[in-house]
């Protein structure tokens, strides 16, 4: 099954049972190919120029979620994670920066601030 998936007639009877991922799909094949031509070569300045190209048209999609009231669902499940697990205020927290941790942390500086 996965040696099909590279070949064409796959790749064509997928889309026409997907059409509406076609477009979205073709945007980001051209963009991915257009990085690479443009100098992205190697893994880490091929992520940072997508990165810089998702950010650039919505900031929070570009960290995974597709609306701010998903990223916030999904920051407050971390946090209540994190406390489910036992973390208290003089904890330390290693992010390291993908995903929703940043509404974590906004919301772990609000438990801080009340223990205070």
């Amino acid at each position: 099954m996965a040696d099909q998936r590279y070949r064409l007639s796959y790749r064509l009877r997928y889309a026409l049972r997907n059409r509406d991922g076609v477009v979205p799909y073709l945007r980001r094949w051209w963009r991915d190919r257009r990085f690479r031509l443009t100098g992205a070569r190697d893994h880490v300045s091929f992520y940072r120029a997508v990165m810089r190209d998702d950010a650039g048209r919505n900031p929070e999609a570009a960290v995974g979620s597709a609306t701010h009231d998903r990223w916030l669902a999904l920051g407050a499940l971390q946090f209540e994670y994190l406390l489910e697990h036992g973390l208290q205020p003089e904890h330390d927290v290693l992010e390291i920066g993908c995903g929703d941790p940043p509404w974590v942390w906004w919301r772990l500086l609000t438990l801080v601030s009340k223990e205070e």
